[in-house]
């Protein structure tokens, strides 16, 4: 019997209140990211809850860093949204959908 292996990483979906308020109010605007590194082991990174993309994307490098990634690359941003990624490492795929 084989049996895959398949890891799902989710991020949790932002509070039902924030995607209800006005995307005029800054406050509201909650942005996250996920990034790979397929060079050896397969790592990833990911955050969520960030006031900027560019804040998102620096959080979700550094996940992947103190997970082992060397050659952490950016995958996607989401605002006001939530994010899944799965790895199946026995033939390296990848997948992921905001």
């Amino acid at each position: 019997m084989h049996t895959r292996r398949i890891t799902l990483l989710m991020l949790p979906a932002l509070a039902a209140g924030a995607m209800a308020t006005s995307q005029a109010d800054a406050r509201s605007v909650q942005w996250g990211a996920l990034v790979i590194d397929r060079v050896g082991n397969i790592e990833v990174g990911l955050s969520n809850d960030q006031p900027t993309s560019t804040r998102a994307v620096k959080a979700a490098l550094l996940s992947c860093k103190k997970r082992g990634g060397k050659h952490c690359r950016k995958v996607t941003t989401f605002k006001n949204a939530c994010g899944a990624m799965y790895l199946r490492p026995k033939d390296r795929r990848v997948g992921w959908c905001v």
